[in-house]
């Protein structure tokens, strides 16, 4: 078993290189169960797992006792190929718990672009949420995606997407997003 201490983005890191790994010779049946510690800013893989919204500190012991005994859940993990329009190289990536284009993608890489800068800046939960609010409302502001109907041709399962007047699209495997939010709300009975 591996802990993972970090958020969703170090958890894709990291089955990413046990990905790479299982490529070796005589380890491709290692498919190590991971648990994760989480220290990241949204944790939201963690938290539709089981494993919390946020390691706060304190005592580790209970986390590597319940990853111990957890029973493994399986996720999916799926790749996604970009075609760049110009007819450039498609580039291909592993997605786990979302996948962004658009808006959603502008924030995140104001996001990082801003901690890779100031990292100092960046040495709390709470803190990194107020920059990502910030990177959105300035996004807003800025629309840097209000030509994405015009600019992006989404396909899935082989058919075309229509995109008329979006500014992004989000690709959900799991039902928290940005942080804890439910997407599709409450469970409802009958529906």
């Amino acid at each position: 078993r591996v802990l993972v201490a970090g958020g969703d983005g170090t958890v894709n890191w990291v089955l990413n290189c046990i990905a790479d790994l299982r490529a070796a010779p005589g380890l491709a049946d290692w498919e190590p169960a991971v648990g994760v510690l989480p220290v990241g800013t949204g944790n939201d893989l963690s938290r539709v797992l089981g494993w919390g919204s946020g390691y706060d500190g304190g005592k580790i012991r209970p986390y590597l006792t319940a990853m111990r005994e957890a029973v493994p859940a399986m996720i999916d993990r799926w790749n996604v190929v970009m075609q760049p329009l110009d007819g450039s190289a498609p580039l291909t990536t592993a997605a786990m718990n979302y996948f962004g284009i658009g808006i959603d993608a502008a924030v995140a890489l104001k996001f990082h672009l801003k901690r890779t800068e100031n990292p100092e800046k960046f040495k709390s939960r709470f803190l990194n949420k107020g920059h990502y609010v910030t990177a959105g409302m300035a996004s807003l502001v800025e629309q840097p995606c209000k030509d994405f109907s015009t600019t992006v041709e989404i396909y899935g399962d082989g058919r075309a997407v229509p995109a008329a007047e979006l500014q992004g699209v989000v690709l959900a495997n799991i039902s928290s997003y940005g942080a804890g939010a439910d997407m599709w709300g409450p469970e409802r009975e009958g529906v």
